[in-house]
């Protein structure tokens, strides 16, 4: 129809409710779309072999060229708009992967680091659950700007509001 404004089913029809509750395990990564490239975001793996803008080459023998035809076909969008087509993917990416391609326990991902070679390496599928616990366990570290973005002052008739940041 090309008209992205339905989806078919949701979180709690018995086929993507694994999703939310944790039984259904799949590729811990997440990923940006370039130009019909992919690149690796975020590998939330046990392993985390990937790093931020590492490409993948193709997974489990499929070209990525494979893999984004597929989950393009299956996506609903709104007409023409390729770049929608290109973030509805990158976003729902792992998803749409066990979804519309495959549901392997296990991942082999060929894929370039910058500047080298292609490389091979396995990752693990795992839920939902496991992966919010392994991006927590990362991130725990980072630092926080424990300043506020604003301040705010009333003066009588007079308001005073201060921006520390406009990012």
């Amino acid at each position: 129809a090309k008209e992205g404004h339905f989806a078919i089913g949701d979180w709690n029809d018995t086929v993507h409710r694994g999703i939310p509750q944790n039984t259904y395990a799949y590729l811990p990564l997440t990923v940006r779309i370039i130009d019909g490239r992919v690149f690796v975001w975020d590998d939330i793996s046990d392993e985390k072999p990937l790093n931020r803008g590492d490409e993948l080459l193709s997974i489990n023998g499929r070209s990525i060229r494979q893999v984004i035809e597929i989950l393009y076909s299956s996506t609903p969008v709104d007409g023409n708009i390729y770049s929608y087509l290109e973030r509805t993917v990158e976003i729902g990416f792992p998803r749409l992967y066990y979804f519309h391609v495959e549901q392997p326990t296990t991942f082999e991902v060929a894929y370039r680091a910058a500047g080298a070679e292609g490389e091979v390496t396995a990752l693990k599928a795992l839920t939902r659950q496991q992966q919010v616990e392994n991006y927590k366990a990362r991130n725990k570290t980072k630092s926080r700007n424990p300043d506020p973005p604003f301040s705010f002052d009333i003066d009588g008739k007079r308001a005073l509001w201060t921006l520390t940041t406009f990012s």
